[in-house]
């Protein structure tokens, strides 16, 4: 069967691109309970859709079935499952059952999994372009269906803005520059001035109403029903250079993080150290985070607690299993690690 490719400005705005070819609008669409507030609820919430929680399995990371069928109802369009930290999760088989039982559309969030070699399972999936790799943001959605593929294109060539390329040019290679700079484990630049100027035209031009803006990190569930306009999801072409250029690269850099992983592994905790892994992440379990931090950030290394604000604005979302993970879930940069520092966590843990 043919997959069709979509490119978009970001992976949020694949997700929302994906929500809106579907017919999201007024309609309830399932989501794991343990997601990032500021990305998949943001994005349904702007296509117009009405976010629904799914319970999850705390030690295997899968939406809890029995949840996900007692949510369903007749104004339910579509379910998402997710792939998290770049460890390929099983389970969207058993998600794929259901939504075709249901009549419903499957998405899968792939956002962390680019260049992980696994068929599509639902009917369309997003990537991101930026979590494992340094790129000027950039989301991808692939589809098996041919009229999402349409209706998709549809919606970008009617939502077209003349600024659009300056704009999100303007932040989006800014964004990277900020990867660049923590993937190095390197302090933040100061801004230069043409950056400024052109970040500061970018805002008035959304403030004077030149370009259609979108409100990721700003809706909360008070804004669930409220209409917004569409905007534009377009990929520019100078985002695309760049994306193809990291592309190339990639494999070398899954390799060495797989690597670094597997040493880890000796010493860590490890949590979904499952087969089908490409570690955008290296992820532990523990009872001891308040212990562990310091002696990370003591070796320079960047660490992470799994989406602690934005949570708030989410009160569906507080679950036991999700104030658990909350909790004793820590997540840690591999790209700042060496064999000076794996053998001095090495010797810290061990006592030395």
């Amino acid at each position: 069967m043919p997959k069709y490719k979509i490119y978009t400005s970001y992976a949020r705005t694949a997700i929302y691109l994906a929500l809106l070819s579907i017919g999201a609008k007024g309609k309830k669409v399932l989501l794991p309970a343990f997601i990032c507030a500021t990305t998949l609820p943001d994005a349904m919430v702007q296509a117009g859709g009405i976010p629904v929680f799914v319970d999850i399995d705390v030690h295997s990371l899968e939406m809890i079935q029995d949840d996900i069928k007692s949510k369903i109802s007749s104004d339910t369009v579509a379910i998402i499952s997710h792939h998290y930290y770049c460890a390929y999760m099983d389970y969207v088989v058993k998600i794929q059952d259901i939504s075709k039982k249901y009549n419903l559309i499957h998405i899968e969030d792939r956002a962390h999994c680019y260049g992980l070699k696994k068929d599509l399972i639902g009917d369309a999936a997003i990537y991101s372009f930026s979590k494992n790799m340094i790129s000027p943001g950039g989301g991808l959605i692939v589809t098996k269906d041919h009229k999402i593929w349409q209706e998709c294109l549809s919606i970008q060539d009617k939502n077209k803005s003349i600024f659009h390329t300056f704009i999100l040019n303007t932040e989006a290679f800014s964004y990277m520059e900020a990867i660049k700079n923590d993937r190095s484990c390197k302090g933040y630049k100061k801004w230069g001035l043409l950056k400024f100027i052109k970040m500061s035209a970018s805002k008035l031009l959304k403030i004077l109403g030149f370009y259609q803006k979108n409100y990721f990190y700003k809706i909360t569930s008070n804004d669930i029903g409220k209409n917004f306009h569409i905007f534009d999801t377009r990929m520019t072409s100078e985002q695309l250079k760049y994306i193809l250029i990291a592309i190339r690269k990639l494999r070398l850099a899954i390799n060495t993080r797989k690597k670094v992983a597997s040493r880890l592994n000796e010493i860590l905790p490890s949590f979904l150290n499952v087969d089908n892994n490409i570690f955008t992440n290296y992820v532990i379990y523990s009872d001891e985070l308040e212990k562990l931090e310091p002696i990370f950030g003591d070796l320079n290394i960047k660490t992470r607690r799994v989406w602690p604000y934005f949570q708030k604005y989410w009160h569906q979302q507080k679950t036991a299993s999700v104030e658990e993970l909350s909790k004793k879930l820590l997540l840690i940069d591999l790209d700042c690690f060496n064999e000076e520092k794996i053998g001095k966590l090495r010797g810290v843990l061990n006592g030395n």
